[in-house]
């Protein structure tokens, strides 16, 4: 049951043929070697098969953005986060270089400086 909700949105399952080609493609690569880089573990239960992504939907139930997942290394840009949420503001995603506190349930960076809300 769970996996017809993903099916339904247009999630990819990926296969052994769709898998190993994905696992060596550039942006996987890079995710994998940044996060070895940062030593970032984490809890890997789940479906690994299955490639997510990201909604955001507004309170009427109107898609603002879908991003789905090609090939594992990929992730939503925030700044698209953003402008589908009409704020302004600029995240760069590739400042970091602080490492990610991890405890047993996730990982995260140092907070950064705020995005504000230039709307108000």
């Amino acid at each position: 049951m769970k996996k017809d909700c993903y099916k339904n949105l247009g999630f990819k399952r990926l296969n052994v043929f769709s898998m190993v080609p994905a696992l060596f493609g550039k942006k996987t690569r890079e995710t994998i070697s940044e996060t070895k880089k940062n030593k970032v573990d984490g809890n890997f239960a789940g479906d690994g098969w299955q490639n997510g992504g990201a909604l955001v939907v507004n309170m009427d139930g109107k898609a603002l953005l879908s991003f789905k997942q090609e090939t594992p290394g990929e992730h939503v840009d925030p700044n698209d986060v953003l402008r589908a949420l009409r704020i302004e503001g600029h995240v760069d995603v590739h400042a970091s270089t602080d490492t990610p506190s991890c405890d047993e349930g996730a990982c995260a960076l140092p907070k950064k400086k705020e995005v504000k809300n230039t709307k108000e």
